[in-house]
Parts: C-alpha cells; structure tokens; sequence
C-alpha cells in the first residue's frame, strides 16, 4: 500500500512552495519544490525545522538575496532504519545574493549561479560575482561535510581591476609577501585569468594563471616604465612561484622570465631565470639600487650605461644575502661603459 500527500502554497518567505510525502512500504519520499525563496527570512525557519543549528551555519549567516530555484528530494529506504540511510539530493540556482565575511573583511556582491547537493557535499557551478570593480565568472565551488563544509576545490576566471588590490593585502596569509606586494603604489590596470585553489591533505594549493597583465604602477625606485603580462603564479608545498612572464622595464625588455621563492619560514631562497632578455644597465641600476641587500654591492658604481643581450641568466641563493648568490649567465654586451669610485686596498 502507498500514501501520497502533495500541498502549494505561498508565503513571505517564498512565492512558491510545493511539498510532497510519498510513502509506500517500508520506504518513504519527501520532495520540496521552492521559489524565490528570500534567505535572511528563511535561515530561523529552517534552523527551527533542523531543531539547531545549519550546516555551513558561519557562511549562511552572512547571506542575503534571493534563492531563484529550489529542488529537494529526501529518501528514506526504510523508515525503520537508522537516518544514516537518508538520501539527500537538491538542486537550484541564485543571483544578486550578498555575502560578507568579517572576519576578512571581505564583500562579495551580484553573486550569482547554480549547485547541486547529495550526501558527499554541495557543489556550485556557473558562478559569478563582483568584488569592488573586478568581477569573477564560470566560478565552481566544492564543500565537503567531512571538512565541516570547508572548500575541498574553488575556481574561477577572474578579470581584476589592479586598483583593488590594495584592499585585499591582509588576505595574504605570508608578513614578507604581504609587505613586499605594499610596495607598489597606485597599481593601475587589469588582469585576467583563472584562479584554483584546491585541498590536499591538511592543507591547500593554489594556481593563478594570468593570460593578460597590464599593470602600471610605481615600485619602490624602479623605471617609471614598469609594464607585466602573461604568466602563471602558483603556491604549493612552500613554494611561490612566477612562471613564464614577460614584462618591460624602462628600455629593458624580459620577454620570458621566471622567480621561485621558499618562503616556509620566510622567503629565505630563490632562484631566478631569464631568456632572450635586453637588460639597459641605466636599468639594472635602479633595480639594484631598490634594494638595501643589493644597494651595498653596487655602491662604489658611479656610472653604468649600455645594454647587455642575455641567451640565459639564472641565479640563486638566499634572497637577503645577494654576496651568496650562484650567477650563470650568457650574454653579448652592447657599448657598454662602468665608472667606479677608487675601492679600498
């Protein structure tokens, strides 16, 4: 024998609400069809119905907008058998929602997509929001119960607008690259690309690939003319790592160049390379001279001018002690004249 029971209705908290109850020995079906649903309304009603506290309850917390859509549907094989034997499965969609995380100081508006859920977590696709002026879009979101919904996968490419960056400094978990990133004022510009971070373990890895850089900036005593494109910027086990840029410098152009930092307890090495590189020693002097470590090495230099043609240059050692650096290098030199005050001995 089997009952089915179905009921709409309306109300303040949704337009449409439409629930059916099946039960048809030993097993029983509930399923929820619901829309625009507003969600600051609806979080009491449903911790009320859980008889406690939400999953994710932190996140929901922070949420305003709209559900658009919502589908549930909830199994019990056998209504006799311990609710571990549930079956949950949903789907919907959402847009202009409002989600603000205080403890980062970080607001997200026009969120926008879809996700689906079961038993193994709740995944979102297609989604899309802004961030100050930038935007993220085909974003896709994993949260799993068994990390008590914290995010075992995020993705999304992103188009940033480099003015935004400033404000989003105290994300960086890491003092030295947080400080060092401070240092370029006035970013302006844009970026695009795609941006993963995924869980490994205890701990997480996270890629960004930039197809299109334009940043303008300054930068410490660097040229006024400092230019970045293309490239990809990932962190995993430690390491933080610019792969495959290209940029332009003044008169100096690097048309393919790579840094690696270990930064586990501080960025204490690096190794960098460069091919096909123009470097202007008028250049490479301001660069130097940016940095109190390299400052001392160059410091009895008067004048350097000309331009060196690098094949190859790769070089390493511990970032704050530039006198145990390895260089290998092959390079032409072009018209190149160096002026130095007497040195000692």
């Amino acid at each position: 024998t089997g009952v089915r029971v179905s009921a709409d209705c309306t109300s303040a908290l949704w337009k449409r609400l439409a629930v059916t109850l099946s039960y048809n020995n030993p097993g029983a079906t509930a399923k929820l069809d619901a829309r625009d649903i507003d969600i600051v309304q609806s979080k009491t009603v449903l911790a009320d119905l859980a008889g406690g506290a939400l999953p994710a309850a932190d996140v929901l917390e922070n949420l305003k907008g709209t559900i658009s859509s919502v589908s549930f549907s909830i199994r019990i094989p056998r209504i006799t058998e311990p609710a571990d034997n549930v079956t949950i499965s949903g789907r919907g969609n959402f847009q202009d929602i409002e989600l603000t995380v205080p403890d980062v100081n970080l607001a997200v508006h026009k969120l926008a997509g879809g996700f689906e859920l079961d038993n193994d977590g709740i995944a979102f696709a297609d989604v899309s929001a802004r961030l100050g002026k930038s935007r993220i879009q085909d974003g896709a979101v994993r949260l799993a119960p068994a990390r008590n919904f914290a995010p075992t996968l995020m993705s999304a490419e992103f188009r940033l607008d480099l003015s935004d960056v400033p404000g989003w400094l105290h994300l960086i978990p890491d003092p030295y690259a947080r400080e060092e990133i401070a240092l370029i004022k006035d970013p302006r510009g844009t970026a695009t690309g795609r941006f993963e971070l995924r869980a490994e373990g205890d701990s997480y890895s996270t890629e960004i690939a930039v197809r299109n850089l334009e940043l303008q900036s300054s930068y410490r005593s660097f040229p006024p003319t400092f230019e970045l494109r293309q490239g990809t910027c990932s962190y995993r086990d430690d390491v933080l790592s610019f792969d495959n840029f290209s940029a332009k410098l003044g008169s100096s152009t690097l048309p393919d160049f790579s840094l690696f930092f270990s930064i586990q307890d501080g960025p204490d090495d690096f190794t960098a390379s460069a091919k096909g590189a123009t470097v202007d020693f008028v250049d490479l002097r301001m660069v130097l001279d940016s940095f109190d470590e390299s400052k001392e090495l160059i410091e009895n230099i008067t004048h350097a001018e000309g331009r060196a043609k690098i094949g190859s240059l790769a070089f390493e050692g511990p970032l704050a002690e530039p006198e145990k650096w390895t260089l290998a290098v092959d390079a032409q030199l072009d018209d190149v004249s160096v002026a130095a005050e007497e040195l000692d001995g």
